[in-house]
């Protein structure tokens, strides 16, 4: 795999595991509490409607 699918391929995985990657958050995020962070950590990697057509990469 190259190109255009190397890439989100190594984007759906740092989305979905953090692999060699990090989370930053906004004080607000963080004022939500750990329930709330869960829920929209779940939500984030579980994220799969994408549309590749509309994407720059």
């Amino acid at each position: 795999m190259h190109g255009q699918g190397k890439i989100r391929a190594l984007n759906d995985d740092l989305r979905r595991h953090l692999y060699n990657g990090g989370v930053l958050m906004t004080p607000g995020i963080a004022a939500l509490g750990e329930e709330a962070i869960g829920r929209l950590a779940n939500a984030i990697a579980s994220f799969d409607d994408f549309l590749y057509r509309e994407q720059p990469i």
